[in-house]
Formats: C-alpha cells, structure tokens, sequence
C-alpha cells in the first residue's frame, strides 16, 4: 500500500493529493474564466453566414460541396462552440480560414446561427 507524503506549507500541512486536487480546480477555473461564454448575435450570425458560408453550405445549412456539413441535420454542430471556432478560424478540408476575415466574436454569431438550423 502506498503512503503518501504529507508536505508542510506555511502553517498548515496537506497531502498531495489535497495539492492535486487544488490545482485541478485551479486549472479549471482558469479554462472557463478564458473561454468565450457570450451568447452570439444570430441576426449577426445569419448575415455572415449568408456572405461567407451560403455559397457551399446552402442558404438552409444543406450543403451543395460534397463532404460539406449538414448544418440542417445538426450532427456537424455537435461540438462546443470554442471547437467550432477553432475549426473554422483555421479552416477545415475545402473550407478555406476565416482567420483575420472574421473576428472571433464574429464566428461566434456565426456558430449562434448556425444552431438555428436544425
């Protein structure tokens, strides 16, 4: 069986996994404080998707590229929006990048229209 250490910190001792617990909850707080947690603009959003996006997705979310996602069916939009921003910042397959076109507010109103879709 494994002992485990305790550490001395100041005035008061911890075990190590009191330490590991703390700086995983650190570590979250942190992921979720950097995160966009606005809700997007979805007028916004449909503008953008009607300038940038309708020409290969189609104006409902049905794509005219093949391997294009399905917006209207939702299984493409089954992610959490920062992995939506992500893939369409950098770009995806024949999807070009929308880095430095697009703010990344701006594809959040994107992705807020885009879950209207379906």
């Amino acid at each position: 069986m494994a002992t485990q250490r305790r550490q001395k910190h100041g005035n008061f001792t911890s075990n190590n996994t009191d330490l590991g617990r703390w700086c995983s909850f650190g570590t979250l707080m942190i992921a979720l404080w950097a995160s966009p947690v606005h809700s997007g603009d979805i007028i916004a959003g449909k503008q953008l998707y009607q300038t940038h996006c309708e020409g290969c997705h189609g104006t409902q979310g049905r794509p005219f590229m093949p391997n294009a996602p399905d917006f209207s069916r939702g299984e493409a939009l089954m992610q959490s929006d920062t992995t939506l921003l992500a893939s369409i910042s950098a770009g995806k397959n024949a999807m070009p990048g929308f880095r430095g076109i697009l703010k990344d507010d701006q594809i959040i109103d994107l992705v807020s229209y885009l879950r209207t879709l379906f």
